[in-house]
């Protein structure tokens, strides 16, 4: 073996080690956005039955509602809009359910939550993107996506499961690329428990390059992304991939 032999499967091997690394912190934060869904999936029955009740009148308050909550351009500042500003009886409902959840989406690096009711209504997103106050099955943008998939799916599932889609690009967000976790929420009124709605959360590009973007030992050109099975790169690469001469 060579001087130089040696230098790449050292080089090789420290690589390795970072890879790996990387490796096991995103699946402890993927694990950890799973518990962060379930857990928001058993604690949100009240929330979904309160935004659902105010939507009686959604016929009639639609536009209004909608001038309110995606009046701001960008999605943070769609997010920081609680409500208060409207006397709707959903703006009422909203800024009481509005803090907890923008907590969770601001903290846990989210690119968005939703409750979902039985129909297929969402009733709440953070951001309020185009899906919000669609309904699922009647022309919503979300349909033939990962949001409908695991919004389905988790109509089926017992207490604590989820449902999870691919990573896909998601046309209401702009096309980036996101995967959905959902879980079912049930209702204990009177003993009697049932389905009353489905939780979700959207992970996108930039959940995913936080996670690897420390390029400590990694050298000036060195960078970690995150590709599918099919060789799309699913994070941001945040250096230019330089041709080959």
């Amino acid at each position: 073996m060579t001087g130089r032999d040696g230098l790449q499967q050292a080089a090789e091997a420290e690589l390795g080690m970072v890879i790996t690394a990387r490796n096991a912190l995103l699946q402890s934060r993927l694990h950890a956005a799973e518990s962060q869904i379930v857990n928001l999936a058993s604690s949100v029955s009240d929330p979904l039955s309160n935004l659902g009740n105010a939507t009686m009148n959604l016929a009639k308050e639609k536009e209004e509602i909608l001038a309110l909550f995606q009046a701001p351009q960008t999605p943070e500042e769609r997010a920081s809009v609680t409500g208060k500003e409207q006397k709707t009886m959903y703006a009422w409902r909203h800024t009481e359910a509005h803090p907890a959840f923008y907590n969770v989406w601001k903290n846990g690096g989210f690119a968005d939550l939703y409750l979902i009711d039985n129909a297929g209504l969402v009733l709440y997103s953070v951001t309020k993107g185009d899906e919000f106050l669609s309904k699922i099955g009647e022309g919503s943008v979300a349909e033939g996506t990962g949001l409908e998939t695991v919004f389905n799916a988790a109509k089926n599932l017992g207490e604590g499961e989820i449902a999870a889609s691919v990573f896909a690009p998601y046309a209401p967000a702009g096309g980036d690329g996101s995967l959905f976790l959902a879980s079912p929420v049930f209702m204990n009124s009177f003993g009697t428990i049932s389905l009353s709605g489905i939780a979700v959360m959207r992970i996108d590009s930039d959940f995913l390059s936080e996670v690897v973007a420390n390029r400590d030992d990694l050298g000036e050109t060195g960078q970690v992304y995150v590709i599918n099975q099919d060789g799309v790169v699913l994070s941001d690469m945040r250096l230019p991939v330089r041709p080959r001469h």
